[in-house]
């Protein structure tokens, strides 16, 4: 009933405890609803919400990892590019919807202008 609630929301955030679902925690099973799964992303993105998604680093060099899951975002998505913002922490990935995209961008500007030294915003260009 999730969407349904959430259908006039032009902007959901997903901040899953633990992040992105890995191998090692399959849907459905013990801990899983500490993860948000590719299936959920897609659809949330599929139904026409711009997303916004928080993810913790893990254990594997930070630049390596945020363009892994863009290029995981991107591919599944259908999405040309993909942001992400860089902290000293945790990278936020922001996804808009088709029709959100270019205020997206103009947002995405003006928060890096804001806190240009804290956060670090990439475009990740697919080809």
């Amino acid at each position: 009933g999730a969407w349904n609630a959430l259908k006039s929301c032009p902007i959901v955030f997903l901040d899953p405890d633990n992040g992105i679902e890995v191998p090692s925690k399959p849907l459905g099973t013990k801990d899983s609803a500490k993860y948000v799964y590719w299936q959920e992303i897609a659809q949330a993105y599929g139904l026409g919400h711009s997303l916004v998604i928080y993810q913790h680093f893990v254990r594997e060099p930070r630049e390596a990892f945020i363009a892994r899951l863009a290029r995981h975002l991107a591919g599944r998505l259908h999405a040309p590019v993909v942001d992400s913002f860089r902290t000293s922490h945790v990278v936020f990935f922001p996804c808009s919807s088709a029709g959100a995209h270019r205020s997206f961008r103009a947002g995405s500007r003006r928060d890096h202008a804001r806190w240009g030294g804290q956060i670090l915003a990439s475009a990740h260009v697919m080809a």
